[in-house]
Formats: C-alpha cells, structure tokens, sequence
C-alpha cells in the first residue's frame, strides 16, 4: 500500500466514532489529519487496486476528504486536456459536461501524452498493472463494490455509472473479479447505470448485465435455503420468527427485474451443453443457486468409481439433507420469491440444468466465483471434454424426455400449479436421479448397458474379488530393500493383466 492508502486504511482507529462505525460522521475529530497532510502535498490519487477493502475500514471523515481531493485532481486533468488537446479530440469525450472525469480519466491521459503534453504526477489516475488486469475498467464504480461509498462518490459528482463494466462479449473470462453483490447491482440501475436498467438486451454488455443480476438472485437465494430452510444455525433457529425476506431491501426490484427479463428471449454465446443455445438469465440463476453443488458433482464425477462409493450407499442414514434435496430446495425457493409465472421453456431450461448438474457432467459456461476458470481453454478441449462425457449426455437425453412429460402433465392441470411444480422436484426429481445414481453408481447394469457405454469410451473398474479369496501374501523383503520394491511393482502389474 501507498502511504496515502495506509492513512486512508487505518483512520478508522483513530476516529471518535470507532472502527466499528465508519460510515458515521465524527465531529472535531482528527482522523483525516494524516491522508489530509499527504492530499494537500499534492500527491497522485490513482484508483487503488483494492479500494472497497481500504474503504471498508477507512473512517467518513477520511472518505469524503479523499474524495474531494480525487475531484480536485480530476478537475484539473480535464482542463489540462481543454486546454491543451485539439477541438476534435475533446468533442467525442463531452468534456465540457460537468461530469467529473472518471472512467474516460486514462483515456485523457493518453491522449495528452500522444501531443506531448507534461501531466503533473499528482494528477495520474492509472498506477503499474499486471497484463491480464490491462481489460478491467476504469471507473471508480467498478472498485468501490458498497452502496453507502458509492453514494459518496456519486453525489461528489462522479456520475459514469454506466461505465461501471465494459465488456466486449457477454460471458467474458478477463473480468477477473465476482460478480458484485445484488444491493450494489440495484444501487446501479438506479443511479444511471443503462445496463443495469433493463431497457434493452441486445449488446453484449446488457446481456452481461442480466446474467449477472439473475447469477446474483440466485446465490442470494441459496444462502437464505442453507440458513433458514435446508440446515438452520442456532442463530437461524433462535431468531425464527424474524426471518428477513430472501432478497432484502431488493425484493421490490428483483420482482420488477424478473418481469421485464424472463418474458425476453436473452441469450449469451456459451457452447456449455447444460444450456443448448447460450447461458440465460434463467440458466444463471440456476447456477448462483447449484454453485457449491455443481462443483461437489463434478468433483465426485472425477474420483474412481470405487472411491466414489466407498463407505456410502443409498440407505446410509445421513443427517444432512441430499444434494438433490438441497438443489429441489433451491428450485422451490426460486419459484415461490420470484412469484413470476415461469413458461414451459423456462422449466424444460431448468429440467436440463438441474439433471444435467446432478449426473455431475462438467460445465463449460463461464463461473462467476470462478471468473478466470476458462482461460486457455480452446474448442477442441471442450469437445474431447464433451466426447468423454457422451454416456451421461445421451442419459440425460433420456431422462428429461421423462421430466418433461412429468411437468407438462402437472402444468396443464389447473389445480396443481407452482405447488405441484415444487411437489415434482423435491418428490419425483429427487427420488428418480437418487434411483439413477445409484445404479450408476453399482455394478447393476444390462450387458446390452455396458456395451452401449463401453462403446463410447465408458472403462468399467476392475471387478472386486469376493470374500474368502485369498490375497497375494504379504511382503516378505525388508522395506529398505529393491527386493521389496520389485515384488510390489510384479504385484501390481499381476493385478492389472
């Protein structure tokens, strides 16, 4: 950290209000007075590269003194470039407007050092950064990550909310952060962010957008099943009949979201085979509410048959709800907050998603918590990853051929609606991939079966040897011997010819 960050970071301990109060305001207080000494010495104030963990323990006093300065600079960098560059390059900027320059600051930058004109130190706004940070945006409203600090800046006059993100594509790998959190998604479709307001879906960064905010609604949702519904904590339990609403202060916006988005037809460019045609903002809530469980299926898929199964069965007494029971859970969840009427596509889209997560066949669509996870990967990896996988796709095929004449039949009947939707996936979903799974899971296959995968590249482990076999004898050579190596390697290779 700079010495102008470390003032800004440890404020807090010297302000009246605490560390624990930092968005309060204190009076006569002089927990600003060493970034104040640094701001006024006329140093540079460039974006910090972790400016919402510096804000989170800065005090307010300290805040809104940076701030301020950070204008100033900014201020003076714009008239510089007035004053300095041709007619025809400030024009396309609009650097007449009395908006505070920010997320076009860099771009200013640059330009001034093409004409050779000397910018002071102090009024750099961009710091060394590693390559693959060089795509990220430049806004103050892509590091500031809260609410409560964005509205400091906002009413300092930083108004490029809608520059928040700039992306290219919409399932872009470079972003290099998670998604922000579902309050500050709503403080941005409310402060001017045109992405973030939904009136229209067609460029890549609004498809962006959407994603987000549903990928957003649907780990909100998972949190509150874990802590309220699936597995209460005592706290959870001790404070029952207090329990908040799922989405908190952005019930009202999510519903007015949900009625916009789901109607439209909205589409990334992902190839993943969980969602034929793209990722939606259907498929994205899916996946912030199956995160943790998608990751565990595909971890269990990669492990040895034999390992996946040691020491459980489908009997074994487990206090913890199933995964399928807590992704049945999520999906209830999903259709009772949203409180939208879902169409056939949206639940055959969810059928797919959820099956397809469940037989823990890996996905290939970009992962928020994991938003780098695709890079390096090229066509050819995907299709040899889908090539190996071709036994549980054709699988799946089958069972959503069943889901779907499932659901269509409790949807045409007018007495059963969401609750009997919900019925589906927590009785019939649940029991049916359990049954499947397990018989995956055994030895309990028609030799016509075991062709079939066999033929598809599917290599069955090595049959068990039934009790009372008798096993090859111990070693008889002394540890610290070749002997005793040699006869472990001859045993191995005895067990694998």
């Amino acid at each position: 950290m700079s010495a102008l960050e470390t003032a800004l970071y440890f404020s807090s301990l010297h302000c009246r209000e605490g560390i624990n109060s930092p968005d309060r305001a204190c009076r006569r207080c002089k927990c600003a007075e060493c970034a104040v000494i640094l701001l006024q010495a006329d140093c540079a104030i460039p974006i910090p590269a972790k400016l919402t963990a510096l804000f989170v323990q800065a005090s307010k006093r300290c805040k809104l003194r940076y701030i301020r300065y950070m204008k100033d600079r900014r201020d003076r960098l714009k008239q510089l470039a007035l004053d300095k560059l041709p007619t025809r390059e400030i024009a396309p900027l609009n650097l007449v407007s009395g908006r505070v320059l920010d997320s076009l600051a860099a771009r200013v930058t640059r330009l001034l050092q093409d004409h050779g004109v000397r910018i002071p130190d102090s009024l750099l706004v961009e710091r060394e950064r590693p390559q693959w940070q060089l795509l990220r945006p430049t806004s103050v409203y892509w590091d500031v990550k809260l609410p409560h600090d964005a509205d400091l800046f906002f009413k300092f006059g930083f108004h490029d909310t809608e520059s928040w993100i700039s992306v290219d594509r919409p399932e872009p790998d470079d972003i290099g952060t998670p998604t922000p959190t579902l309050e500050y998604l709503h403080w941005l479709a409310t402060h001017g962010a045109l992405s973030g307001q939904l009136k229209s879906f067609e460029s890549a960064q609004d498809i962006f957008m959407v994603n987000s905010i549903f990928w957003r609604i649907g780990r909100r949702l998972n949190h509150h099943s874990r802590y309220w519904v699936a597995s209460p904590t005592p706290q959870a339990v001790g404070h029952a009949r207090s329990e908040p609403p799922p989405l908190g202060g952005c019930t009202t916006w999510v519903h007015q979201v949900s009625s916009a988005v789901l109607p439209a037809r909205i589409a990334d460019n992902c190839p993943c085979k969980c969602s034929p045609g793209g990722c939606t903002p259907l498929t994205s809530l899916l996946k912030g509410a199956f995160g943790w469980e998608a990751r565990a299926f595909e971890h269990k898929q990669r492990q040895p048959r034999k390992q996946r199964t040691a020491g459980t069965s489908s009997a074994s007494a487990d206090t913890l709800p199933s995964q399928w029971s807590r992704m049945a859970a999520d999906l209830s969840v999903c259709l009772k907050t949203l409180d939208v009427d879902f169409e056939v596509r949206h639940h055959t889209a969810a059928l797919r998603y959820a099956t397809f997560t469940a037989l823990g066949i890996p996905h290939t669509c970009c992962d928020p918590d994991f938003p780098t996870k695709r890079r390096g990967w090229t066509p050819e990896w995907m299709a040899e990853l889908e090539d190996e996988h071709a036994f549980e796709l054709d699988l799946l095929n089958e069972l959503l051929e069943e889901f779907e004449g499932q659901v269509m039949t409790i949807l045409q009947d007018p007495k059963q609606g969401v609750e009997g939707v919900m019925h589906f996936w927590e009785g019939t979903w649940v029991t049916r991939m359990s049954e499947v799974l397990d018989r995956l899971e055994s030895d309990d296959l028609a030799d016509d079966e075991k062709r079939a995968a066999e033929e598809i590249g599917v290599v069955w482990d090595r049959p068990i040897k039934p009790p009372g076999v008798d096993e090859r004898p111990e070693n008889p050579h002394d540890r610290e011997s070749p002997e005793h190596w040699m006869y472990e390697l001859e045993k191995i290779e005895a067990e694998w010819l």
